[in-house]
This record gives C-alpha cells, sequence and structure tokens, in this order.
C-alpha cells in the first residue's frame, strides 16, 4: 500500500472518529429545535403539566416564559463567601455570621413564593445589572466522597434585604447540635425566584460554597 493511500485511510478515519464523539442523537435535535414555531408550542408537546406561575410545582412543570432582559457580560454577578473561612472549625451549638461580598447585581426584589413564583421574566436595572435577590443555605456532608441530597439541608434561607454599605451581607445563623462537615453554599434569583439567566457560558461561577466542620470544642 502506498504512503498516500495510508494517509487516505488515516484521515477518513480521523474524520469518522470526530463525527462519532460529537455525533447529537436524532431525538436530542428534534427535542431542542430552534424554530421559534416549535419552540411557542413546546409546552403542548410535554408530558409536564403547564406552569400555573403562582406557586411552586414540586412535581415538575413545563414553561414558556419568556427570559426576559440579560445583562451584558460587563454586568455578570459575582460572590465571594469570606465567613466562615474555608475550614474553619466552630463550635457545636455556638450562633455564627454567615458572610458574602457581592458584585453587579441589584439585591432586594421579591416576587410572592406563593403566587408569582417563575412568574415574570428577568428584569436588568437601569446601571445593567440582574434584579433579583438571594439564597444561602447549609447542607450537612455525610462523609468525605458522598453527594449532598439537594433536598435536604440544615440551613435555609432567602436574603430578600439590602446589604450594608459595603455591599455585603451578614446573616446570623443559629448552632448547629450535630457535629460533621457541612457545606455552605449562596445561589442567585431573578425576582420571581428562576435562576439568573447569563449571556454566555465561559465564565467563572456565580454563587459561591465553603467546607467548615462543626465540632465539640473542649
Amino acid at each position: 500500500m502506498s504512503n498516500l493511500n495510508k494517509y487516505i485511510i488515516s484521515y477518513i478515519v480521523l474524520v469518522l472518529t470526530i463525527c462519532s464523539v460529537h455525533a447529537i442523537p436524532n431525538n436530542i435535535n428534534k427535542r431542542y429545535d430552534s424554530d421559534e414555531t416549535k419552540c411557542n408550542d413546546f409546552c403542548q408537546k410535554s408530558k409536564l403539566p403547564l406552569a400555573n406561575f403562582s406557586s411552586e410545582q414540586l412535581t415538575g412543570f413545563c414553561s414558556s416564559t419568556v427570559i426576559g432582559e440579560v445583562p451584558s457580560t460587563a454586568h455578570l454577578p459575582s460572590i465571594l463567601i469570606t465567613k466562615p473561612s474555608y475550614g474553619e472549625i466552630i463550635q457545636l451549638n455556638k450562633d455564627f455570621i454567615f458572610e458574602f461580598k457581592y458584585v453587579n447585581f441589584e439585591p432586594g426584589a421579591v416576587a410572592n413564593l406563593s403566587t408569582e413564583f417563575d412568574r415574570y421574566p428577568q428584569s436588568i436595572h437601569e446601571e445593567g445589572n440582574i434584579i433579583g435577590h438571594y439564597h444561602m443555605t447549609i447542607q450537612k456532608i455525610p462523609s468525605p466522597d458522598a453527594v449532598p441530597n439537594p433536598t435536604n439541608y440544615s440551613f435555609f434561607t432567602p436574603i430578600n434585604y439590602l446589604p450594608n454599605a459595603t455591599e455585603t451581607y451578614q446573616v446570623p445563623i443559629p448552632g448547629f447540635t450535630e457535629e460533621g462537615m457541612y457545606r455552605a453554599c449562596t445561589y442567585t434569583t431573578a425576582k420571581s425566584h428562576q435562576c439568573v439567566n447569563l449571556p454566555t457560558g465561559d465564565r467563572g461561577p456565580i454563587d459561591d460554597c465553603i467546607r467548615f466542620k462543626v465540632e465539640k470544642i473542649n
């Protein structure tokens, strides 16, 4: 076999390999068709019930609500947790402070959870930042390699008030009664409690998480 033929065969194998790796099943293509008409009647083909746009629907639903206003990359929100520090040991049964700082967000706007959940599109402030609110949640980690169950948590709160003058939130946390490793995270939402929509996926994370320990300190 000539070198030319070997080269042609190698090239064909390479192309087929790349195509097989990046191929998308036909059913996926149909499900996420970009045709506007099909997007508008998307929920008519869904097996899930329609969104009621009033309260949480814990068994799932289908929504055709528009995304709304999406900020530019110059206004991507970001958070840094400053207290507790990563790996800090906190005394069992002792109250403590959870603290985080943020940039590029207009907080304090919260729709009624019982009547307006996921009801409104995302909006941005006149300065270009997303309007919404924060949450923070703490989960106990069963073991170092166990993924926490998202339905179980030790502490959760929406943050629907404004921060201090340095754009820092300080959230009082009641003391935990169980020793162990915990994960504390923020998550950012628009006014109607939906996760924020952003102009790019090529970015750093919006929210922050840390781990800390709760122990009985003598």
